[in-house]
């Protein structure tokens, strides 16, 4: 033991006494200025073009009706009768090779994420396959577990909630190596994405606890909490999928607080990407349909009034001073990982 401390003191005493001048700086370590150069604008207005003008719309109008016509196809494709309950259709088309996946083998493969190399919890204690209780909860046996008989299908929901979508029923998170550059925190391999409130989304599974649904969303899937779905029924979706008009925020992040019990004790908070149901449109506000579930478990629309200055009619204009704004609105934005606390991955 005495010749450890021995070397540990000598070597402390090397370090302590090491020049500083012989590294050159922190030139050794980063040879390249990674720095950003702030003297650069960070307002993306400042960068449209001179001579175009910043609201001319860069499609026409028959262009933009077509793009909104394929978007909303796609929007609402897992209730459509196109859907099969056990596919995940990645593109919203059927008919390409290769865009077709089942769902129970993307299940079993992830399953076995961690048995190649291992995988890391919260406190980087390494496991070398998901844990058993995990496996069990999935209720692999039975899937689909949820029925779509009938136009009043129990698979057919909504989001009413924003949520993170995960790989397996769990919020614990799979950290690869935290040894290795660019993993552990916060590089969870269960984080998939999010769910935006208002979401059409068809239910595949629930866990054996009843808390979690596997559900997906055009190109999305994975396992959600339960209270983030609301059944949809035919009268409700008849209803979204025939409104003429909807509206989206222009903002990334909008908080509406509310007595309602749908908001809940933190309030109610909208994304930018979502979109809502326009019920009345006035020269300063409108009001617009916040999906949420009734005592049955029933998808509703609860009216919400918002400023037009922060939602503005979807589909937007393809003018450059929209895209400006949104750009703005994505600046200095905190990085999540697979959408990870409501944030962008790259």
């Amino acid at each position: 033991m005495r010749k450890y401390i021995v070397f540990f003191v000598a070597a402390m005493g090397v370090a302590f006494c090491h020049d500083a001048t012989s590294v050159k700086s922190y030139d050794h370590y980063f040879p390249v200025d990674v720095l950003m150069p702030t003297q650069a604008s960070q307002d993306a207005f400042d960068y449209l073009p001179s001579g175009f003008s910043p609201t001319q719309p860069l499609l026409t109008p028959a262009q933009a009706q077509q793009k909104r016509r394929q978007f909303l196809r796609r929007y609402f494709f897992p209730w459509s009768p196109e859907d099969r309950q056990m596919t995940l259709y990645v593109t919203g088309d059927n008919t390409i090779p290769g865009m077709v996946k089942d769902i129970y083998a993307i299940e079993e493969k992830v399953i076995t994420k961690c048995q190649s190399s291992a995988c890391y919890d919260a406190n980087y204690l390494p496991f070398h396959k998901v844990p058993d209780a995990i496996v069990a909860n999935m209720d692999l046996a039975h899937l689909p577990n949820v029925s779509c008989l009938g136009e009043d299908g129990e698979c057919l929901g909504i989001m009413v909630k924003n949520a993170m979508v995960r790989d397996l029923p769990t919020e614990q998170p799979f950290f690869a190596s935290p040894t290795q550059p660019g993993e552990g925190y916060p590089f969870d391999y269960m984080q998939d994405g999010d769910l935006w409130l208002g979401t059409p989304v068809k239910v595949i599974q629930h866990s054996s606890d009843n808390q979690w649904l596997l559900v997906k969303g055009q190109g999305m899937l994975g396992w959600v909490k339960r209270h983030a779905v609301a059944h949809a029924t035919a009268d409700f979706r008849n209803r979204l999928q025939h409104i003429e008009h909807f509206m989206t925020p222009m903002q990334r992040r909008t908080t509406f607080y509310d007595t309602h019990s749908a908001f809940g004790e933190h309030g109610l908070r909208i994304y930018l990407g979502s979109i809502f149901p326009m019920l009345e449109r006035e020269t300063k506000s409108s009001t617009i349909g916040i999906p949420e579930a009734d005592s049955k478990g029933d998808a509703v629309l609860k009216p919400l009034t918002v400023l037009n200055s922060q939602f503005f009619p979807f589909p937007l204009q393809t003018t450059p001073a929209h895209f400006s704004l949104l750009i703005n609105q994505m600046i200095n934005m905190p990085y999540g990982w697979g959408g990870l606390g409501f944030n962008s991955d790259c």
